[in-house]
């Protein structure tokens, strides 16, 4: 299996560019469902299927270790690829329990950073919110303007609104439709400052929400992510059963 085996462009493409740890968690995730997929798809039941089973295990752990040296992620940029001849499930599994230890470590960093990054609203909030997207929205439908700019603007409310309606609320997805709106002042001739307004309001309550929020819950952002941890507490220098050379007792830096 090859790299398009796993992962997609598109999903290359939406993976994070300033979060590397981020786009790891989530591209080795769309190439564990992949492997899972067409373990599935095989079957195995002769030598010939069994073997093909190795080399689609093989060319995961492959996939992972390229990716790991693409983004500097450790301690899997430091692991030595074994031969397909070498390699076998007793190796895989290794492999996979080691990789999981991490994501783990990964998935809850990142979900954590993500809380610390958004807000839950209150349904008093959430509906003062959206009653002035549906009066952006009206304003927009009444401007005569450009009809591929109106229908961006309104696609960007829609998306915005389902973002409203998620459980928590993420304040960079919201500033960036409100900044959207703000930077549209000449096509908006004759309602920019009932849109400006009603988009200032909007930014408002989710600021009051979130300073309530963290008051709330005395959440305590990390400047420093803390280092993960190997998943045992020793390990040999010495390069083990599927090519690790580095010492995983060393500190992980994110």
């Amino acid at each position: 299996m090859n790299i398009f085996d796993f992962v997609t462009q598109d999903e290359i493409e939406s993976a994070p560019t300033d979060d590397p740890a981020l786009a790891f968690t989530q591209l080795v995730m769309h190439a564990q469902r992949r492997l899972r997929e067409r373990i599935k798809l095989i079957a195995p039941q002769d030598q010939a299927e069994f073997e093909e089973v190795e080399d689609a295990r093989h060319g995961f752990m492959n996939f992972v270790l390229g990716l790991s040296k693409t983004l500097n992620i450790k301690p899997f940029s430091e692991m030595d690829m074994p031969r397909l001849d070498k390699f076998d499930t007793t190796i895989h599994r290794q492999f996979q329990a080691d990789l999981d230890h991490y994501m783990t470590q990964l998935i809850i960093g990142n979900s954590m950073k993500d809380k610390a990054n958004s807000v839950r609203l209150s349904s008093t909030a959430k509906e003062n919110i959206l009653k002035y997207v549906n009066a952006i929205r009206d304003s927009l439908n009444m401007e005569n303007i450009d009809q591929n700019h109106r229908e961006t603007l309104l696609r960007k409310l829609d998306e915005f609104e389902i973002e409203i309606n998620k459980g928590r609320v993420s304040i960079l997805a919201s500033s960036l439709v409100i900044l959207a709106l703000l930077g549209a002042p000449g096509s908006l001739s004759s309602t920019y400052d009932i849109v400006s307004k009603l988009s200032t309001n909007i930014l408002r309550i989710i600021a009051q929400e979130k300073a309530s929020d963290d008051d709330t819950k005395r959440l305590h952002i990390q400047t420093t992510p803390a280092a993960l941890s190997p998943p045992r507490k020793t390990e040999e220098t010495t390069t083990n059963g599927y090519g690790l050379t580095a010492n995983l007792d060393d500190e992980i830096p994110f």
